[in-house]
Order: structure tokens, then sequence, then C-alpha cells
């Protein structure tokens, strides 16, 4: 969490769009930490740790493939999000939303497919990635309570750009998020008792 907490210092410092996206994570970061604490909120706290680690690895490869100019590097919806911030037509809500889309919809599944999505029992981890959803839940009513701050607006203005309305955020989010599960399972992984090591 330091590392979000510095990335998003130098951002602010030079008034980068990419803050919004980066400010909105750290938020979901710290509320995700107070869940983890929580005595049996997961069934497998480790696992959604290393995945939660695993995810912010995907953002911070990016962002720094971006920076350093090593576009190979850099996934194709990162390169859109990151192009779009630097456009002076493009808001902080529409790099919020590219942003989100490249990591869910792109990297989510990666991390997934990596993590394996059962234990070595055999259990599945479908349990935990569901209640990350009320995290989400969470953070988006945080969010929308915060009139007054950088973030006030931004759910709102997300939404619009999502073409529904703040009610539909977290929905939205969770949707994302299922067929993200669903894209890791089409990637080939199959349970460690069938396959071997998940990929």
């Amino acid at each position: 969490m330091t590392t979000m907490r510095n990335r998003l210092r130098l951002l602010e410092d030079h008034c980068d769009p990419r803050a919004s996206f980066a400010l909105v994570y750290l938020r979901t970061t710290e509320t995700f930490r107070d869940a983890v604490a929580t005595p049996d909120y997961f069934a497998d706290p480790a696992w959604v740790r290393a995945e939660a680690a695993l995810f912010a690895e995907y953002y911070f490869r990016a962002f720094d493939g971006w920076s350093d100019g090593r576009l190979a590097d850099v996934p194709p919806a990162w390169r859109t999000a990151f192009a779009a911030a630097s456009a002076p037509t493009v808001s902080p809500a529409g790099d919020l939303v590219l942003g989100m889309h490249a990591h869910i919809t792109r990297d989510l599944p990666f991390v997934l497919a990596a993590m394996g999505l059962t234990g070595p029992d055999g259990s599945s981890h479908k349990g935990d990635h569901d209640r990350i959803n009320e995290v989400l839940a969470k953070v988006a009513v945080s969010l929308l309570k915060q009139p007054g701050t950088p973030l006030g607006s931004l759910p709102d203005e997300a939404a619009n750009r999502l073409g529904t309305d703040r009610e539909a955020l977290v929905p939205t989010l969770v949707a994302a998020r299922e067929n993200a599960w669903r894209d890791a399972e089409r990637l080939g992984w199959s349970p460690p008792a069938t396959a071997g090591n998940a990929r």
C-alpha cells in the first residue's frame, strides 16, 4: 500500500490525470485491507491477499512500461487508457473508467488463472472472489458520500461514461468481475487434480 501512496503522490504533484484511477485504487485497497483483517470474512485470506498483490503488480507493470516507453510490454487495453489520460479531451471520469476496464477486463482473468481457482483441497475460491464485490460496494458508498472531495463527482461522471447511473455502478463492476472469472476458466485453467499446477 505504501507503493500505491507514493505513486499517487507523484501523480498528484504533477497534476497527472491518471491520479483519478490511482486514488480510487488506493481507497479500494484500504477497504480491502480492513476486510482481510476481519476474522472469517474470507474463507482463504492468504489466497485473497496473494491475489490482490499480484493484481496490483499487473497494474504497476503496465504503468511502468508506459512511463518508460516500453510499449511492447504494455497490454493494448492499458495503452488505450494511458494514451487517453494524455488527451485533454478525456475527463478524469473517463480516465477512471478506462483504467477500471483495463484492470478488471484484461488483467483480472490472467491473475485469477495464475492464482488458481481452487485450493489444494479442491474447494473453489469463487466465494471469496464474490465477497470482494462487497468491498467494492463499500468503496462506492464511501465515494458517493464525499461530494466535497476530488472523488465526489467521479461516481456520477463514471456512470454517465458507462451509459448508466450511480445505482448501477456496483452491479456493473460485479458483472465485469463475473466475466473475469469466466474468462479465467476459458484461459485453460483446470483443477489441480486433473491438470497439475495451475498456469
